[in-house]
C-alpha cells in the first residue's frame, strides 16, 4: 500500500495553501498528511486532498483561513 508524504501534500497543495497547512499543523506533519488525505473529513465533505485535484487550492485555504479567523462555525 502507498503511504503519502509530507512532499506528496505540499506538490500537490501548491506553495500559499501548503503555508496555511504549515499553520494549522505547524508541529505534527504526520497528521497534516493524513488530514489531508482522509476522505471522512466531515467539514469538508471530502479530503482536502480531492478539493486540490479538483484545483480548488484558493477555496480550500479560504475556508481554513476563515475558520482560523472564527469567520466559520461559531
Amino acid at each position: 500500500m502507498y503511504k503519502h508524504c509530507l512532499e506528496d501534500v505540499y506538490k500537490v497543495a501548491g506553495e500559499s495553501l501548503s503555508k496555511v497547512l504549515d499553520a494549522y499543523f505547524p508541529e505534527d506533519k504526520d497528521q497534516l498528511v493524513h488530514w489531508f488525505y482522509d476522505p471522512n473529513n466531515k467539514a469538508l465533505d471530502k479530503s482536502p486532498h480531492d478539493f486540490c485535484k479538483e484545483g480548488k487550492q484558493d477555496e480550500l485555504e479560504n475556508i481554513l483561513i476563515s475558520l482560523a479567523q472564527g469567520n466559520i462555525g461559531s
